[in-house]
C-alpha cells in the first residue's frame, strides 16, 4: 500500500517527505486526496499548536480509500498543510526534503 509520510517543521518551513512514491505519484496523491476533502465541511476542533505535525496517508490502490492519521486535530490545518507542501513541490521548492 503506497506511503507517505510528511513532516511540516513551522520554524523553517521545512517539509521532510517520506515516501515509496516518485515525485508525480506524490503530486497525485495529494490532489486526490485534497479534492476528495472538498466538500466535507468545516472543522470546529482547535487546532493543535505545535513546533511540528506529522502526517501519514496511505492509500488502497483497488479502491482508492484513504488512510490518513495526523496530529493536527483540525481537518482545516491538515488540509492547509498539505495544500502548501503540494505547492512547495510544483515551485520545486528547497523547502521540501525527500527520503
Amino acid at each position: 500500500m503506497p506511503y507517505l509520510n510528511i513532516e511540516h517543521v513551522l520554524a523553517d518551513d521545512q517539509y521532510n517527505v517520506s515516501t515509496d512514491l516518485n515525485s508525480s505519484g506524490v503530486v497525485s496523491c495529494l490532489q486526490t486526496f485534497l479534492q476528495m476533502q472538498i466538500g466535507q465541511g468545516a472543522d470546529k476542533r482547535k487546532p493543535n499548536e505545535k513546533l511540528s505535525y506529522c502526517i501519514k496517508l496511505r492509500v488502497d490502490l483497488t479502491d482508492d480509500t484513504f488512510y490518513v492519521t495526523d496530529d493536527c486535530n483540525n481537518h482545516g490545518l491538515r488540509d492547509g498543510i498539505l495544500m502548501c507542501l503540494l505547492k512547495k513541490i510544483s515551485d520545486k521548492s528547497n523547502k521540501v526534503s525527500f527520503n
